[in-house]
């Protein structure tokens, strides 16, 4: 009987990721399962890797080889874990077994990088994932396609006779357009729907509570690999989040990103960024720049140390991962996965995040209408296919309230208070 160790992934995303950051890892999309999907480890540092120990995890692989420009390597979709290899590497020879190996643990990629994505709610980042765009492997992105629903029962509105529960729905895409292994574009967009049952107000302005907030967005990515192994990209993204999206330009949010990747030492690679945001948490309308530092001294853990953003991810024990996050204001996240049977494992999580949108008769241009909520659940994950994944999961949300302003600051300004409640996640990812 074979043991397995739990798969290079890290914690959540970090929507989604998401791609690298799976698409549930949008800052803009609370409440759904993927916003405690977890970010793949794919090719972050070039460098050569020290042989794997004898009769160590290298020996207990089994799975997919995918062949690539780079020869063979394991495809982290397929095979759902970076140290499992069977099938196609049952007729390797020993020395075969530990080339497959080196290469596999050489193109680890901490790919949580990607989380200071965490600054960009809507960017190609924070939405489809940095896997594609920290890694420093091009010409290797696939179409992905998922499917987000999250069901809140009604609950009791702080002084007010109402409830409120809501619905919601959504759809992403990311498809490569043109790419070779020093040229990438892609195109991404998304489609999300918030079903709103309640009769409560706002309770400054007196108004009804929008029955309906829509999140639609697309836009385009490219990265481009220099001589010198470094790594420029970017990213522009167009959409509107309203109960009337694309009604005016008062409605509509502009996202775009600019990266710069750096090899460094071993173990260690710099990430830049800088982002304008006019949907952001904190400073909406400002370039705000990202600088982050990864260390990845072995499979079993991984650090990022960076502003606006800080994460670890640790195996302790076989089949076992503990993963945490945070992010610049208000993004906490934390989870811990056990991985049952190879196609199933089960987890445990925590998590602090909010979504804003733009109401269209508001008063105030600058005002956004905020939902922030914290949430502590679980669930279980099922790879049905090596290209078809299926999680449905569920918990109890708390400190959960709406409100309407510039922003923080502003919370007590139409502020809706809705009272704890469970809710329930399902996830659907296709990755061709």
């Amino acid at each position: 009987m074979h043991t397995r160790r739990p798969e290079a992934e890290v914690g959540q995303d970090l929507r989604d990721d998401l791609g690298l950051l799976d698409d549930g890892d949008d800052s803009n999309c609370s409440g759904t399962s993927g916003a405690h999907e977890r970010i793949r480890l794919v090719h972050l540092f070039d460098r050569p890797c020290p042989r794997p120990r004898r009769n160590g995890w290298s020996k207990q692989l089994r799975g997919r080889v995918h062949q690539s420009s780079t020869g063979g390597v394991l495809d982290l979709t397929s095979c759902r874990s970076c140290e499992t290899l069977s099938g196609a590497t049952s007729t390797l020879t020993p020395y075969s077994r530990r080339t497959i190996v080196n290469r596999t643990h050489r193109h680890l990629v901490l790919l949580t990088l990607v989380c200071c994505c965490g600054m960009i709610p809507g960017s190609a980042l924070a939405q489809q994932g940095p896997v594609w765009f920290f890694s420093p492997t091009l010409g290797q992105v696939k179409l992905n396609i998922t499917y987000d629903g999250a069901f809140v029962p009604d609950r009791p509105v702080s002084g007010q006779d109402a409830e409120m529960g809501f619905s919601q729905h959504r759809v992403r895409v990311l498809a490569p357009i043109t790419q070779n292994d020093r040229f990438e574009w892609v195109a991404l967009g998304g489609v999300k729907l918030m079903a709103v049952d309640t009769s409560a107000i706002l309770p400054d302005s007196r108004e009804e509570f929008p029955d309906r907030l829509w999140d639609l967005d697309f836009g385009t990515a490219a990265r481009w690999k220099l001589n010198n192994g470094w790594i420029i990209g970017g990213d522009l993204i167009i959409g509107s989040a309203s109960d009337r999206p694309f009604n005016g330009l008062k409605e509509m949010s502009i996202q775009a990103d600019a990266l710069l990747r750096i090899p460094w030492r071993d173990h260690l690679a710099w990430i830049f960024l800088l982002n304008y945001s006019n949907i952001r948490e904190f400073a909406p309308h400002f370039p705000v720049p990202g600088v982050t530092l990864a260390y990845e001294p072995g499979p079993h853990l991984q650090v990022l140390a960076g502003v606006p953003f800080s994460s670890i991810r640790w195996v302790p024990l076989n089949r076992l991962e503990l993963t945490a996050s945070y992010f610049f204001v208000r993004t906490v996240r934390a989870r811990i996965d056990y991985r049952v049977l190879d196609p199933l494992r089960l987890y445990a999580s925590f998590e602090w995040d909010s979504q804003r949108y733009f109401r269209h008769d508001r008063d105030d241009d600058d005002a956004r209408l905020s939902y922030y909520e914290k949430r502590i659940g679980g669930g279980i994950r099922w790879d049905i296919l090596p290209s078809v994944y299926l999680d449905a999961g569920g918990g109890y949300a708390f400190d959960r309230f709406w409100f309407e302003g510039e922003n923080y600051g502003d919370r007590n300004t139409n502020r809706i208070d809705l009272a704890s409640g469970p809710y329930a996640t399902l996830r659907l990812g296709l990755r061709f």
